[in-house]
C-alpha cells in the first residue's frame, strides 16, 4: 500500500504472521508507527490482538521540539511547537531506565503521573495534550504557560498584594477541591509548582508537577515521606522519624498555608523569626506549634488572612481546615463576588481558548471508558 504523505516513510511498517498464527507489526519508519497510542520503535515488533489500533502518523498532535527549557536528574523539559495550532508546548521527557528507584526511596512514579494527568480536566490543573511512550522514554506534551512559576514571579516582583494573593489562592483552592473530590493528593504543593498564564497582575494560575501525586481513600493513609521539605506537613515528616499511621490529603492544606504565608511576605513561617534555615532548625520551629506574624511583615495584612493561615497550619491534621473550610473562610468570602467575576473573566476564557486550539478537552472527553481506564491504571500502579 502506498500513501502519498511526507510524514510517512517509504517502508513504514510490515504486517506479517509467524509460525504460531500470531499477527505481528514491525516498525520500519523514521517518524514512528504507533500501537494503541504507544510508539513501537524502529526495528521493534509487537504482537497484535483483536481490537488493537495501528497509527502510521500522529496527525492530530504533530509537534516539533526545538530547544531545551529545563533539565533535572530524571527528566528534562523541552519547548515544542504544536503544528496544528502553532501554539508553544512544554514537553516533559522522562527516562524510564534512570527513573527506576527502590520503592522506599520516595521516588516519582512516572507511569502514575501520566495516568493521573490524563484523568483530570480542570482550568487550574495543567492540561496534557499528548503522551508518547517508547521503550526508553516517556514524552508528556503539556500546555506552555509563558508567565513562569509563582516563586520566580515573587523573586522578581516581591510579595503579592493581599488581593493578588487572594486570587492566586482562590484558584489553587479550586484545583485542590477538584483533586480531593477525585481522592487525589498532590503532595508537592509549592509556588514553584504553580504556573502563571502571563505576567499580568491577576493571571490564570495552573497547578503542575504531579510526580508525587497519589490516589487515596478513607481507609488508606499515605505513608511515603515525599515532597519538598520546607512545605511538608508535620505528619509527613513523622513518617521518617517516628512510628506513624501515615497521613491524608490534609497535608496538601498545610502546604497551602505555607504557600500563602510566603507569597504574602516573601519569607517562610518557620524560618522568618528565630529558627535557622536548615532542615533541623525548621523542624524545631515547626514543632513549637506556634505560627508567628511579625509586625514588620504583617502590619498591612488583614487579620482574616492570619486566621486562615493559622487554621491551615494547625499541627494536628484533624484540626486543620479543609479546602472547603478555606473557601468558606472570612478572608475568601469577603471578596467572593469579585473573585468569582475575575475567575469568569480571566481564567475560564483563557482555558477554553487554549483547550479549543489544542483539542485537549475534546480528546479527554472522547469517551467515559478512557477516563475509567486511566483511574484503574492509577490504582494498579500503587
Amino acid at each position: 500500500m502506498i500513501l502519498p504523505e511526507l510524514s510517512i516513510s517509504n517502508r513504514h511498517c510490515r504486517l506479517s504472521t509467524n509460525a504460531f498464527g500470531q499477527v505481528l507489526c514491525k516498525d520500519l519508519s523514521t517518524n514512528g508507527t504507533f500501537w494503541n497510542y504507544n510508539l513501537i520503535g524502529r526495528g521493534e515488533s509487537v504482537v497484535l490482538s483483536n481490537g488493537d489500533s495501528i497509527w502510521i502518523r500522529r496527525n492530530h498532535h504533530h509537534t516539533k521540539s526545538y530547544r531545551a527549557h529545563w533539565a533535572g536528574t530524571f527528566a528534562q523539559v523541552n519547548v515544542a511547537i504544536h503544528r496544528k495550532s502553532w501554539l508553544t508546548l512544554a514537553v516533559k521527557i522522562m527516562d524510564r531506565v534512570r527513573f527506576r528507584m527502590p520503592e522506599n526511596s520516595g521516588g516519582t512514579n512516572i507511569e502514575k503521573e501520566v495516568a493521573i494527568l490524563q484523568s483530570i480536566d480542570h482550568a487550574n490543573i495543567i492540561s496534557v495534550v499528548d503522551v508518547i511512550k517508547t521503550p526508553r522514554y516517556i514524552y508528556i506534551f503539556m500546555q506552555m504557560l509563558p508567565g513562569g512559576d509563582l516563586f520566580d514571579y515573587i523573586v522578581k516582583n516581591g510579595p503579592l498584594s493581599e488581593l493578588q494573593a487572594k486570587f492566586a489562592i482562590y484558584q489553587i483552592l479550586q484545583a485542590l477541591q477538584h483533586l480531593h473530590q477525585l481522592n487525589i493528593s498532590h503532595r508537592d504543593l509549592k509556588p514553584e509548582n504553580m504556573l502563571l498564564a502571563s505576567a499580568k497582575k491577576y493571571a490564570r494560575l495552573v497547578l503542575t508537577d504531579f510526580g508525587m501525586a497519589r490516589e487515596f481513600d478513607k481507609n488508606y493513609w499515605m505513608n511515603t515521606m515525599c515532597g519538598t521539605y520546607a512545605y511538608m506537613a508535620p505528619e509527613v515528616l513523622e513518617v521518617q522519624f517516628v512510628e506513624s499511621p501515615g497521613y491524608s490529603c490534609a497535608a496538601d492544606c498545610w502546604s497551602l498555608g505555607i504557600t500563602l504565608y510566603m507569597i504574602l511576605t516573601g519569607v517562610h513561617p518557620f524560618t522568618s523569626h528565630h529558627a535557622s534555615e536548615d532542615e533541623d532548625g525548621m523542624r524545631e520551629a515547626l514543632y513549637t506549634r506556634n505560627v508567628e506574624f511579625p509586625r514588620r511583615y504583617w502590619k498591612h495584612i488583614s487579620l482574616e488572612a492570619c486566621t486562615l493561615i493559622t487554621n491551615l497550619l494547625a499541627f494536628e491534621p484533624d484540626e486543620r481546615w479543609t479546602v472547603d473550610e478555606a473557601l468558606a473562610s472570612d478572608w475568601i468570602q469577603k471578596d467572593i463576588g469579585w473573585l468569582r467575576h475575575k475567575y469568569r473573566e480571566t481564567v475560564l476564557p483563557h482555558w477554553a481558548a487554549s483547550s479549543r486550539q489544542l483539542g485537549c478537552r475534546s480528546e479527554k472527553r472522547r469517551s467515559a471508558s478512557e477516563a475509567l481506564s486511566a483511574r484503574r491504571e492509577i490504582r494498579a500502579l500503587q
